[in-house]
């Protein structure tokens, strides 16, 4: 009785946010977040207003949360279906700063800075993965509500206090 209520236990504690729930077979990944990670973000003020969970808030909202977590957006990258780069948007205080690819290439130096210059997201063997154009992207937790992704940090990342998150759809 006491292993089963342990079982239990783990299971209400682990919730629907892990990776054996499997991403939809025709699901598109739309967007690419750095955030500032659940560490930090709570205690920064970059973003005014109210904090608003993920599904209501605004694409001008640069803050916002997930079950417990609180973020706060940094940088944005959108996909179109084909996973191909479309749009940056750089979350400033006083809103986002909204650039097409167009713009980006004339500016060869800018496109270079925010790392765009050949990026496309597409799913790895059994979306188990994401790969850029730079990486391989390893998924760490699933949460199906949101339709988000949380990438498994590396070093540069986790010393920076950033987290990416993938949106599909």
């Amino acid at each position: 009785m006491k292993k089963g209520s342990i079982v239990l236990f783990l299971y209400f504690i682990t919730g629907c946010s892990t990776t054996d729930i499997k991403i939809p077979e025709n699901a598109k990944i739309i967007a690419m977040y750095i955030v500032h990670d659940e560490e930090h973000s709570p205690n920064l003020t970059k973003c005014s207003g109210t904090k608003k969970d993920f599904l209501i808030a605004s694409k001008y909202d640069c803050t916002f949360t997930m079950e417990d977590f609180e973020f706060d957006i940094e940088d944005k990258y959108i996909f179109n279906d084909q996973g191909e780069f479309t749009e940056f948007w750089n979350y400033l205080s006083e809103g986002p700063v909204v650039t097409k690819i167009e713009k980006l290439k004339s500016d060869k130096n800018y496109l270079s800075s925010i790392g765009g210059e050949n990026i496309t997201a597409k799913w790895g063997i059994n979306k188990k993965l994401i790969i850029t154009e730079k990486d391989t992207l390893k998924i760490e937790k699933i949460f199906p509500k949101y339709k988000l992704i949380w990438i498994e940090r590396d070093s540069e990342t986790r010393s920076r206090g950033r987290r990416i998150l993938i949106e599909y759809r």
